[in-house]
């Protein structure tokens, strides 16, 4: 069974497994970001797609044409792109990118867990769980939250 679909139905385990063996294979990629501020000030999706636009200008060379997951291309980028509804589960490309964009945001988080080790984020990598939620109601969100999400138990 290959390790590479979509990066929800891994474990972290599984998911840590592939990028040690991707990261050997010295295959190149590129990263987006899009930070909390811009997600609110613009929306979850336009911010989705310019961190992958971003991933994209980063390549070294320019890219001929790339697979997009999802039934929309990304804005503003010169190539050819291949939408592919459910691509992280259908293309390994798409599935392989899924699970690399989840290692690296999941990393990112858990650092934030030393500046802010009430909110747990180690364990719950910034996820609405229970316990996140209670925490942000106990503690108020950080500088790290979106306010555009919305949680019904508090922001009534």
């Amino acid at each position: 069974m290959s390790l590479i679909k979509d990066s929800k139905k891994l474990s972290e385990k599984k998911r840590n497994e592939f990028v040690g063996k991707f990261l050997l294979t010295k295959c190149k990629f590129g990263l987006g970001f899009s930070s909390n501020r811009f997600i609110d000030k613009t929306n979850i999706s336009f911010a989705t797609f310019e961190a992958m636009r971003k991933s994209i200008v980063d390549l070294d060379n320019p890219v001929d044409f790339i697979f997009v997951d999802g039934d929309k291309k990304i804005p503003n980028l010169d190539c050819e792109q291949f939408k592919i509804i459910k691509g992280d589960d259908k293309c390994k490309i798409i599935g392989a990118a899924s699970i690399i964009a989840k290692f690296i945001r999941d990393f990112i988080i858990r650092k934030y867990d030393r500046i802010f080790p009430f909110y747990n984020l180690y364990n719950n990598v910034g996820y609405g769980t229970k316990e996140h939620i209670e925490n942000i109601r106990k503690f108020q969100r950080s500088f790290l939250h979106r306010n555009s999400f919305k949680i019904k138990s508090i922001d009534r």
